[in-house]
C-alpha cells in the first residue's frame, strides 16, 4: 500500500502523496495506534460534610502513550495532563480503622504537553465523569490509604487526536493513593 508512504504508485496522474501531516494529527487510513494503559498519580483531600457524607478533590496528574504505525513509520504520541477530580462520597460501613463507601464525581484535566512524532500537538482539555465504590485503611484520625475502583466515561473533546480514551470511553480505574481528611 502506498498510503502515507510519500511515494505515488506508477502511471497514477493526481496529485502527489506528500507523506504524514504532523503539523496536523488528524487520524488517516492506514494508522495503527498502540495505546498504552493510562499513569495516573493523585493527591486527594476529604472534607467530612457529616458521619457518612464528604466531598473530596485534590490534583491528579495524567499521562497517555500510544505508539503509531504508518506503514513502515513508527512514531510516538504522548499527552500529559494535570486534573482537578471533584467528588462526593457516602460511607456505608465504618469501624475504627476501615471504611467502606460510594462515590461520584467528575474530573476537569487541562493539557500540559502533547507530542507527536516529537512534534508539539494543541490537546484539548478533558472531562470526564464517574462513579465507584472505595475501602480506606485509617492510618491515623487524618490520613488514610485507599483503593477505589470506578467506572468512569471519558466524553468527547471534539479532538481528532487518537487516545485510548477515544478508542474506550468507557473505562474503569483502580485509584490506589494517600487521602489527608479532616
Amino acid at each position: 500500500s502506498n498510503i502515507g508512504s510519500g511515494t505515488t504508485p506508477p502511471g497514477y496522474e493526481g496529485p502527489a502523496d506528500p507523506g504524514p501531516d504532523m503539523d496536523n494529527p488528524v487520524p488517516s487510513v492506514g494508522k495503527e495506534y498502540r495505546h498504552s494503559m493510562p499513569m495516573a498519580i493523585n493527591l486527594s483531600v476529604k472534607y467530612s460534610l457529616t458521619d457518612r457524607w464528604a466531598f473530596s478533590t485534590g490534583v491528579q496528574y495524567t499521562y497517555l502513550h500510544s505508539e503509531i504505525s504508518e506503514g513502515l513509520r513508527k512514531y510516538n504520541q504522548d499527552i500529559h495532563y494535570l486534573g482537578i477530580p471533584v467528588k462526593a462520597s457516602w460511607t456505608f460501613w465504618k469501624t475504627a480503622v476501615f471504611n467502606a463507601y460510594g462515590s461520584a464525581g467528575a474530573t476537569f484535566e487541562f493539557p500540559i504537553a502533547g507530542r507527536q512524532a516529537g512534534k508539539h500537538m494543541d490537546v484539548p482539555c478533558q472531562l470526564s465523569a464517574g462513579f465507584g465504590i472505595g475501602i480506606q485503611y485509617n492510618i491515623s484520625r487524618h490520613i488514610g490509604i485507599y483503593v477505589e475502583p470506578e467506572l468512569y466515561r471519558y466524553f468527547d473533546n471534539g479532538s481528532q487526536i487518537q487516545t485510548i480514551r477515544t478508542e474506550r470511553p468507557l473505562s474503569i480505574n483502580v485509584p490506589v493513593g494517600i487521602r489527608f481528611s479532616w
